[in-house]
C-alpha cells in the first residue's frame, strides 16, 4: 500500500468515525404514548369485565366456574345420528370406489369417537363411534391413531395423516 492508498484508507475510517459519533449522539424520538382515555368516552373492558355474566347470567360461567381439563368432567352429548349421518339408523350409502378419510380421533368417557369423511353429500368429517355404521362398513375398533372397519370379511384400516414436522 502506498502514501495515497494509506491517506485515503485513514480519511475513509475518519469519515465513518465521525459519522458514528452523530448517529450516537442524534435523539431518538420515543414512541408516542397512547392519548388517554377522555371521560365519558368508552375505553375498552377491563378484563375483569370479560368474566361478568351477561344479562342472562351465563357468559363464560361454565369455564369460569369449573375446572375444563378436570378428568371427572363429563362430555357434552353427541348430536344425533339423523343429523350427521352418522349411526345405523343414518349410514350414508357407500359409493363404488369411494374412499374413507379419517381426519381426528378424540376420546371421551363413552370411548373414542372418529371423525371420518365417509359422505360426499355432506361437508366435512361426520362422528362415528365404535358400533356405528360408515357408509355398508361397521367402525368396529378406534385408538389414538387409526380407525378398523369391517364388512363381513373385508376390513379397512383408516390412519390419521402425518404432518410433517410435527413431533406427536
Amino acid at each position: 500500500m502506498n502514501r495515497r492508498e494509506a491517506r485515503r484508507a485513514l480519511a475513509l475510517a475518519g469519515v465513518l468515525a465521525l459519522l458514528a459519533l452523530v448517529l450516537r449522539l442524534t435523539p431518538v424520538k420515543a414512541p408516542r404514548a397512547p392519548t388517554p382515555v377522555e371521560p365519558g368516552m368508552a375505553g375498552p373492558p377491563s378484563p375483569a369485565a370479560w368474566l361478568e355474566p351477561s344479562a342472562d347470567g351465563s357468559l363464560y360461567a361454565a369455564i369460569v366456574d369449573g375446572n375444563v381439563f378436570s378428568p371427572d368432567r363429563t362430555a357434552p352429548p353427541l348430536p344425533s345420528a339423523g343429523t350427521l349421518g352418522a349411526g345405523a339408523a343414518g349410514a350414508p350409502a357407500a359409493r363404488p370406489g369411494q374412499r374413507f378419510r379419517l381426519s381426528g380421533l378424540v376420546r371421551g368417557p363413552d370411548g373414542w369417537v372418529a371423525l371420518i369423511d365417509a359422505d360426499p353429500d355432506l361437508p366435512g368429517a361426520e362422528l362415528y363411534q365404535v358400533g356405528d355404521s360408515v357408509g355398508t362398513y361397521l367402525l368396529e375398533q378406534a385408538t389414538d391413531s387409526l380407525v378398523v372397519l369391517r364388512r363381513g370379511a373385508r376390513t379397512q384400516i383408516l390412519r390419521l395423516d402425518t404432518i410433517s414436522g410435527r413431533i406427536p
